[in-house]
């Protein structure tokens, strides 16, 4: 049975008459409520928009911290992103405690900005966190109150201080000192404050501050640290602050791994010069004793053999040491710094030129790039992931083994220089008495003088780059107050204008659109097409007074 589709009315038989009439009678009936509505909320909008949104909008202020030596990138290597500044101490919240201990941030002011009170703020951990509220004595314009109110310790509006306005300046209470400024003591005002406590203040503004790491393949060498706001001069101070503290934060680092390194070097230093005045001491004493006792060119190209056999020997046995400490945190590590041990354990091949330390470089640093691109986009749980971590522990393996073969291959090579060193030894036990004491007195000041050598270079270098030790991170460019824009007035109007309309005719029309109740005979007229031949009107008794 086919479906007979209703035709659309033409334009030309629409009764547009019938449409005028009857909406101009239902915005009668609704007169009042949009004289009256229309106007409030349209006044309203645009008090409450001047007042809290335009005056004081949220905004964002930004600090750049740059890498004093940026990665280079050379033509067939995989981008990779790069965190070798270790931007995430920023967000760790025992730094964040040190910036909200020094800015007591602890304190926070309601409706004014910070500075605009207060010149200067002190809280330390005796300060009760709580709300206070600074006021003027209603009977009394020269008379200030502060009241205290914590519900979770019984206290509400509780008067903790009072005075006169003539000789305020500083305020103590309790674990906080606030001085005022001068403006605001010339105009005073009735001022809230609050005091958080401190995992709620790091909370806070480990919530707010945001973090952008650099990007090589945007050839952003920098780090980005934003704070939003409405207290402008307060968000800048904070960022610059953090700028200040993770650089002289990662100079202390610096310095600390330097001095580590440089203690080490300093006990080698001193064993290689002891070992080395010694002797020299004895050759000379031997050769004093015994002016015509010499070596033969034979007999000194084999001490010459030997002296470079137990200086490579002394620098396999120093390589093969380090091996061994990178191996043993390699295995103590926990999962989450097993990345981090064996970063390190390709550094130290690398700086041995094993063979494939650069390729399992490289594929570290992709399947870690990998990993924090797939991070921003799935769920530990998803498969992409779980491949990426099954290649990162395959690679760690990699790691491990190629660091345990290094071992082996230089446990190989000190036997086999010891070997040397033993057969060279005993063909100089052919030569007299004599001439074997001086060779072996001349070997040992050969090679005590290339180990002193050798260390006394190491130690001079890390001991002059102690003195001049820098941040490898500096701050490019301090953050600003932000400048809020122009009050748009024609915009807000039209917006205020737009939700006084909608507030206004919107009811009217809504209830028209549900109410089928017919008004007039006109309306049952178009709805049934029945002639209306006479109709009642309504008789509205007017109630009169009494005479």
């Amino acid at each position: 049975m086919a479906v007979t589709q209703p035709k659309p009315t033409p334009l030309r038989e629409i009764d547009f008459t019938h449409y005028v009439k009857h909406y101009t009678r239902l915005l009668w009936r609704w007169k009042w409520w949009i004289v009256f509505a229309g106007p409030l909320v349209s006044a309203a909008a645009l008090i409450y928009m001047l007042k809290f949104q335009a005056s004081d909008p949220e905004l964002t202020a930004t600090v750049l911290i740059g890498l004093e030596n940026p990665p280079t990138v050379t033509i067939g290597m995989d981008f990779v992103d790069i965190d070798n500044s270790k931007s995430e101490l920023i967000k760790t919240r025992s730094f964040l405690k040190d910036i909200v201990d020094k800015l007591s941030l602890r304190f926070q002011v309601k409706k004014f900005p910070r500075n605009y009170v207060f010149s200067k703020i002190s809280v330390d951990s005796l300060a009760r966190s709580g709300r206070y509220v600074f006021n003027i004595d209603r009977d009394n314009a020269n008379v200030y109150t502060i009241t205290y109110t914590n519900r979770k310790h019984g206290y509400k509006n509780k008067i903790i201080q009072t005075g006169k306005l003539a000789n305020l300046s500083i305020v103590r209470l309790p674990g906080i000192r606030l001085k005022f400024t001068r403006s605001f003591l010339k105009d005073p005002q009735k001022v809230t404050f609050y005091v958080a406590g401190m995992p709620k203040a790091i909370d806070n503004l480990h919530k707010n501050v945001e973090l952008k790491k650099p990007d090589i393949r945007r050839q952003q060498f920098h780090i980005e640290v934003s704070l939003k706001g409405r207290d402008y001069n307060l968000i800048a101070e904070v960022l610059n602050t953090i700028a200040d503290a993770f650089v002289e934060r990662k100079l202390m680092f610096r310095k600390r791994k330097t001095q580590s390194v440089l203690s080490v070097l300093e006990k080698q230093y001193n064993r290689a010069r002891d070992g080395f005045a010694g002797a020299e001491h004895r050759l000379k004493n031997f050769r004093t004793s015994n002016p015509t006792v010499g070596l033969t060119q034979s007999a000194q190209r084999t001490v010459n053999t030997l002296t470079e056999l137990e200086t490579s020997t002394f620098a396999i046995k120093n390589a093969l040491k380090e091996a061994q400490r990178l191996e043993s945190k390699f295995v103590e590590s926990s999962n989450e710094d097993k990345i981090q041990a064996s970063e390190e354990i390709l550094v130290f091949l690398n700086s041995q030129e094993y063979t494939s330390a650069p390729v399992l470089q490289m594929e570290m640093n992709r399947l870690l790039s990998d990993k924090r691109a797939l991070r921003n986009n799935y769920a530990g749980t998803h498969p992409l992931m779980r491949e990426n971590e099954a290649g990162i522990e395959k690679l760690l393996k990699n790691v491990q083994n190629s660091l345990v073969n290094f071992v082996k291959g230089a446990e190989d090579k000190a036997l086999e220089k010891a070997s040397g060193i033993q057969s060279l030894s005993k063909k100089l036990q052919g030569l007299p008495s004599k001439e074997v004491r001086m060779a072996e007195l001349q070997r040992r000041h050969q090679v005590s003088s290339e180990m002193f050598s050798t260390v006394s270079d190491r130690y001079n270098r890390v001991k002059v780059a102690e003195t001049i030790e820098v941040a490898d991170v500096y701050v490019m460019d301090y953050a600003a107050p932000p400048i809020p824009p122009p009050v748009n007035i024609l915009k807000l109007l039209g917006i205020c204008l737009l939700l006084g309309i909608i507030i206004a005719f919107g009811p009217a029309l809504f209830f028209n659109m549900i109410n089928k109740t017919v008004q007039t005979e006109f309306e049952l007229q178009k709805m049934t097409d029945m002639v209306v031949l006479e109709s009642i009107p309504k008789i509205s008794i007017v109630k009169r007074g009494k005479k």
